[in-house]
């Protein structure tokens, strides 16, 4: 996506722009007022001026992106990565920042009056002239950060790191800190919660009842054209946005190594059947080139394991029967597709997805494949998401390509020389 596109979506009311490769985009001056741009890719882009008042950046990647001057009121901010971004006077009036990365970046005169900073990175962060009137800086590291002239009056910095920080005036945290008390958030005890519970409850009960006038008439809405009674159904392949999700919770190392596990062994196993049945170079090619198709589309990381079985499938003699079966499976899921509404592009990318994979499971029950065949299409399912962990975990497109070929690459070449050595 580039900023044209960006602007013409956004101008179309549409707010989800979550996982945006925007590297380098230039959008400055834009208005993305509570856009989504959850883990957007915003590296380096030129935001300054911009408007993203109440804009949703959770976990997006900032990285050295220039927001000066950029409205970010109320923003979201939570774990997005800004190291050495430009927020130079920079409106952040009650924006989340909590557990961010903000290390080296500059807030050179930034309003960051109400922001929620806790457990934030600020490492050799400007702060110069910055507003923190009631911030708060909870555990937050601002080791060899500049403060001088800031305004810290009511911020909280409970277990705050000062460690070589220069204050407002100009001195070092332990000589600051001896004339300005720490700001102590009172704890209310729970009696006088409830009492004030109790009090609004009281008040709303004794208050005049709106009133309420009857909804006006409902025009009858014109049902939308269907085929066969049915509505327009999904994709049976966008379940790669509910493991985009799983990946938001499980996005750790444990199962970054977990899928790159699976699919390196997966593509060992098919470099040994490939090797075993001296499939040419296009199978090998075919094979290897389905752990990238995803770079085009993420609608296509599932086609990776039926390109790899293809390949093998390829090197085989199989019978007539079975590529019958398969084309009759593939002509009747684009059909049906068709039917239920999905669009001709849509029915035909989806229908080859299962066309394929019924002659993969028809071949394998007549008893054509190996149980390392097996396994090893299993295993490449499970680890073709490694790009979307990848993705979460900020790498940029290029790595992640650069990992899963390599990974599979590496696989079938090991596999190959497995054989190689076992029958020398």
């Amino acid at each position: 996506m580039d900023a044209l596109e960006l602007k013409k979506r956004y101008a179309a009311t549409i707010r989800d722009f979550n996982w945006a490769e925007l590297s380098g985009a230039d959008l400055a001056g834009m208005t993305l007022a509570d856009a989504q741009l959850n883990r957007a890719k915003l590296a380096k882009a030129r935001l300054e001026g911009a408007n993203l008042a109440r804009a949703n950046l959770t976990k997006a990647a900032l990285q050295e992106s220039n927001l000066r001057d950029t409205l970010l009121e109320n923003g979201i901010l939570h774990k997005a990565n800004l190291t050495g971004a430009n927020l130079e006077r920079a409106n952040l009036t009650g924006a989340d920042l909590s557990q961010g990365i903000l290390a080296w970046a500059k807030l050179t005169g930034a309003n960051l009056e109400g922001a929620n900073l806790e457990g934030a990175d600020l490492r050799d962060a400007d702060l110069r002239q910055a507003n923190l009137y009631r911030a708060k800086l909870n555990r937050a590291n601002l080791a060899g950060a500049m403060l001088e002239e800031a305004n810290l009056e009511e911020t909280e910095m409970a277990d705050a790191d000062f460690s070589d920080a220069t204050m407002p005036d100009g001195t070092n945290y332990e000589a600051w800190a001896a004339l300005h008390p720490p700001v102590i958030k009172p704890e209310i005890p729970e009696e006088t919660e409830l009492e004030e519970r109790e009090l609004e409850e009281t008040e709303s009960e004794l208050a005049e009842p709106e009133l309420k006038l009857p909804p006006p008439p409902m025009r009858s809405a014109q049902p939308q054209p269907t085929f066969s009674g049915f509505a327009p159904v999904r994709s049976p392949l966008s379940s790669v946005d509910r493991i985009k999700r799983l990946a938001d919770k499980k996005g750790d190392r444990q199962l970054f190594l977990l899928l790159l596990t699976c699919l390196f062994f997966g593509y060992l196993g098919i470099g040994i059947e490939l090797t075993r049945s001296g499939a040419g170079w296009f199978s090998w090619l075919l094979a290897w080139g389905g752990s990238i198709f995803w770079g085009f589309n993420d609608i296509f990381t599932w086609f990776a394991p039926l390109a790899a079985g293809l390949a093998v499938m390829g090197s085989i003699p199989i019978s007539i029967i079975v590529y019958g079966f398969m084309g009759i499976a593939l002509l009747v899921s684009v059909t049906n597709m068709m039917s239920l509404g999905m669009g001709v592009r849509n029915s035909l990318r989806d229908g080859i997805w299962l066309g394929i994979t019924a002659g993969l499971v028809f071949a394998t029950f007549r008893g054509y494949f190996s149980l390392i065949f097996i396994l090893s299409i299993v295993a490449i399912t499970l680890g073709t998401p490694l790009w979307i962990v990848m993705d979460y975990s900020q790498f940029d497109k290029k790595q992640a390509l650069q990992v899963m070929a390599g990974t599979s690459g590496l696989g079938l070449l090991l596999g190959a020389l497995l054989v190689f050595l076992l029958n020398y």
